[in-house]
């Protein structure tokens, strides 16, 4: 009878193992990016590859005598085999040409033992009838994804310190560039440095301008061809559709819904529409809950790379679980989408709406206290940003068309900052004031 076995390649181990002391440099780069320690499937070589890991992080050519003395500093060259073994390794291959073939023979490998390892994760949630259908196909989904071999988590200060002076010497040779993901409303840009990894509320009362706000975003963002992810629990995609075409073609959303476009306005929707037919933006619909959105990004990411995830909006939101009041609901659904952003690295700016406590005061700007009636949403969230316009209550101001966005909350940076945009209302979107004054030149 045939016995299976467990993934492994012990020759293509060991001819990595043995291209790099080969030609230490150029091995290296090959496969620093494609293997780690726990990849291997021998432990000793696991030990090996470690060692060459750290020589390498402390500048150290890991060359046979180097990588001898690192061992017998940690104790492991006894382990590994002693002398003999390294000795070995360098004759096992003529040279360093095949070693990124080498190196993914050994990553493959280890993805499939993973699978095999959440395969038996997936059997023992099926089997367990007590559990919710819809949490163990989300939990069965992420055993799977988990598998793939760019896992997160574990990090040495050496790494963490590196990483950081080299972004800080990047941003001091571009102080004007944007560190983050620009939102294309450059004062917003200004005040947060772009969107980041994190969770972003973006608050206000109905009618204010929010959902037109989130989609000038996403719009930014998917037109510089960078995946977005919408999903939306209020209006229909088509509709979604056509708001998005009304801003970029500058037709009004009125005459788009009624077919009152002239034909020059009409041309513009055309072109609009052939544009944004090439964005790589996807919008979802149907029930939405933290664990939907967590499995849907990752399978996204499978794909390439999410650049943003926008939810329209929080307030509509089912929790993966039951909770005994609305408030502390919103407060779980707000936790599990931070701890989405920061495992999947994605910014993820979700639309809240504030209640009718904000027009009680005669200033009816919104504050952060306005989200304590909201379950934890302040303490969750990484960034909070509300917006207000005088025109919402005063249509006859002097300043009912300025868009005020207040950021309220940043974890990272200074709060109860204000930046302040005209908006277009026929259009659904803001406009810088320099913009509005361009505008108002070019109609006289």
């Amino acid at each position: 009878m045939h016995k299976i076995q467990i993934p492994h390649n012990v020759e293509a181990e060991e001819a990595v193992l043995g291209s790099l002391l080969i030609d230490p440099t150029m091995a290296y780069v090959a496969t620093a990016d494609i293997l780690k320690p726990d990849h291997f499937f021998v432990q000793k070589n696991a030990w090996i590859y470690e060692a060459i890991q750290r020589l390498n992080r402390d500048g150290v050519v890991p060359d046979y005598v180097t990588l001898r003395d690192e061992l017998a500093r940690r104790g492991r060259l006894e382990s590994v085999g002693g002398e003999a073994y390294l000795m070995g390794l360098i004759n096992v291959v003529p040279s360093a040409l095949h070693v990124e073939a080498y190196a993914t023979i050994v990553q493959e490998a280890a993805i499939r033992r993973r699978l095999i390892q959440a395969a038996s994760e997936v059997a023992k949630l099926a089997y367990d009838e007590s559990r919710d259908i819809g949490a163990v196909q989300r939990e069965a989904e992420t055993a799977v994804l988990n598998a793939r071999p760019d896992g997160k988590g574990d990090h040495a200060i050496y790494d963490l310190v590196s990483a950081v002076n080299e972004d800080v010497a990047e941003r001091m040779e571009n102080p004007t560039d944007i560190p983050g993901l620009p939102t294309g409303i450059r004062a917003l840009d200004e005040m947060l440095g772009g969107l980041e990894t994190g969770l972003y509320i973006l608050a206000a009362r109905p009618s204010v301008g929010k959902t037109a706000i989130a989609l000038q975003i996403a719009s930014h963002v998917a037109s510089s061809d960078q995946d977005v992810m919408l999903f939306t629990l209020e209006m229909s995609p088509e509709q979604i559709t056509r708001r998005i075409l009304s801003s970029r073609a500058a037709v009004s959303q009125d005459e788009l819904k009624r077919g009152l476009l002239d034909h020059e306005g009409y041309v513009r929707f055309v072109e609009a529409s052939g544009v944004v037919s090439d964005w790589p933006l996807s919008v979802h619909t149907g029930n939405v809950t933290p664990g939907i959105v967590r499995a849907k990004v990752q399978r996204q990411q499978l794909r390439g790379d999410v650049s943003l995830v926008v939810i329209d909006y929080l307030g509509l939101m089912s929790g993966d679980g039951e909770a005994e009041t609305r408030n502390l609901e919103l407060g779980d659904i707000a936790r599990n989408l931070l701890l989405t952003a920061k495992e999947l690295d994605v910014p993820i700016l979700t639309i809240h709406q504030l209640n009718r406590s904000v027009e009680s005061r005669s200033d009816r700007r919104p504050l952060l206290s306005d989200l304590r009636e909201s379950g934890q949403l302040e303490e969750h969230a990484d960034v909070v940003l509300m917006l207000y316009r005088d025109g919402c209550y005063y249509p006859d101001s002097e300043r009912a068309d300025i868009m005020e966005i207040w950021v309220r909350k940043n974890r990272n940076g200074p709060s109860g900052t204000l930046c302040e945009l005209f908006w277009q209302a026929e259009y659904g979107q803001c406009v810088s004031l320099v913009e509005r004054e361009a505008l108002s030149c070019d109609s006289m």
